[in-house]
């Protein structure tokens, strides 16, 4: 069961304060070092144990979806791809990524 958290955090890469996005979604990466958090097995349903740090390693277009992130986790290796947030998410650091 997915999860809709839409909450302001502190990145823990860079401790950036992140804020909640106001379009009904949720941020779940920070918007200047682009790294995440390893929360979830399935994305949204916060199940994991984890918890390691998700570094930005890669990004592509979706044909649907637009630019994505490819978040790995630094402490277990999970992949996940994230959907940008074109009004803030640092775009020369995006680019900087290897395309996959």
């Amino acid at each position: 069961m997915k999860k809709k958290e839409n909450k302001t955090f502190v990145c823990e890469n860079c401790l950036a304060l992140v804020e909640a996005v106001k379009n009904q979604s949720y941020k779940n990466h920070c918007h200047r070092c682009l790294y995440s958090k390893h929360l979830d097995i399935v994305p949204g349903d916060r199940r994991s144990s984890c918890m390691g740090l998700m570094k930005p390693s890669g990004q592509r277009i979706h044909t649907k979806k637009g630019i994505q992130i490819l978040h790995i986790c630094e402490d277990c290796g999970h992949k996940q791809w994230n959907i940008i947030d074109e009004s803030s998410d640092n775009f020369d650091l995006i680019c900087s990524l290897e395309v996959i």
